[in-house]
């Protein structure tokens, strides 16, 4: 059977799920088996691609919806520990980030220090009429 080669940014997470990330979304691919023509009455052929995609803005939502719906059905036992070993990394790899982003945000806000000047002068700001005054005898 032939079946679609995985793109840069994709990985194969069972038999008939595929798992792809870019900058916006996790997206959730499944296995289907193509037709020979076009319409629900075609007849099938040996290959097989990925659709019906499902996007998650983040793993937290993507892993509950794992572990509730997706792979609960047809799955062999290996399958189902392989499942569960990557939910714990990414998992463990959702707490790391927020932990880091954490120390990285307490850092920041303890360490670094905006120094905006001594004056409010700024654009778009108008003078009072002593300013202008002021301005205009400085200048002569």
């Amino acid at each position: 059977m032939i079946e679609s080669p995985l793109e840069k940014n994709e990985v194969q997470l069972t038999s008939k799920h595929r798992l792809s990330i870019d900058k916006y979304n996790k997206t959730l691919s499944f296995k289907y088996q193509k037709r020979g023509g076009k319409g629900k009455n075609a007849p099938l052929v040996d290959e097989y691609g990925y659709n019906n995609e499902k996007h998650f803005g983040n793993f937290k939502i993507l892993l509950q919806r794992l572990a509730e719906t997706e792979f609960t059905e047809d799955l062999t036992d290996k399958e189902i520990k392989d499942i569960d070993a990557l939910i714990i990394a990414l998992k463990d790899a959702c707490k790391h980030i927020d932990k880091v982003a954490n120390e990285m945000y307490e850092y920041i806000n303890d360490k670094i220090t905006i120094d905006l000047g001594d004056t409010t002068k700024g654009r778009g700001r108008k003078k009072s009429t002593e300013e202008e005054q002021t301005d205009e005898v400085d200048a002569d």
